[in-house]
């Protein structure tokens, strides 16, 4: 967890659908990648 900061994004570094971004501040490396959930979530990915 990150202290200090309201808001992070949860990224999985790596190759793949599944995969986005690198860590970087406000980009946490939690193997997680929020943006492709989402995209699952409304039927986008």
């Amino acid at each position: 967890m990150s202290t200090g900061i309201g808001h992070v994004e949860p990224i999985n570094p790596g190759t793949g659908t599944a995969y986005c971004g690198r860590p970087a501040p406000y980009i946490l490396d939690i193997d997680i990648c929020a943006a492709h959930q989402v995209a699952n979530f409304w039927g986008l990915g």
